[in-house]
């Protein structure tokens, strides 16, 4: 089995912004016209040639990204729960990339134990 991986193309979060979503809510925001083109040009390479099927995160960026690869492929599209990058606050309540930060070293602190988010106290980073 051959596994590939893509990273999304360029999000816009804008639409989430404007509309005042924080923490999980700013997963929600979909490609720019540039992560399109982006997604569309990625669906042109060759390493892709013999693909059976596109797994995806199930963040709206990635997930448009794979719509895009899967229609120009014709290829399947499953998505996966599981498929995502470090979770910065299990609260889903995260407001700024400060906090994120300090979440990241909370994190390094802890060697990787990611349940000391669960109460949000990041004052000690």
């Amino acid at each position: 089995m051959k596994i590939i991986l893509i990273r999304h193309g360029e999000p816009d979060y804008s639409h989430v912004v404007q509309r005042g979503f924080v923490g999980s809510g700013l997963d929600l925001a979909h490609l720019s016209k540039e992560g399109e083109a982006q997604a569309a040009e990625a669906a042109k390479d060759a390493r892709l040639d013999g693909a059976q099927l596109i797994l995806a995160s199930p963040y709206s960026r990635a997930l448009h990204t794979a719509a895009i690869i899967s229609r120009h492929r014709n290829l399947p599209l499953e998505v996966e729960l599981d498929l995502h990058e470090w979770l910065p606050d299990l609260t889903f309540t995260y407001r700024t990339d400060d906090e994120v930060v300090r979440a990241g070293k909370l994190l390094a602190a802890n060697k990787g134990i990611a349940n000391v988010f669960r109460n949000r106290d990041l004052s000690s980073c």
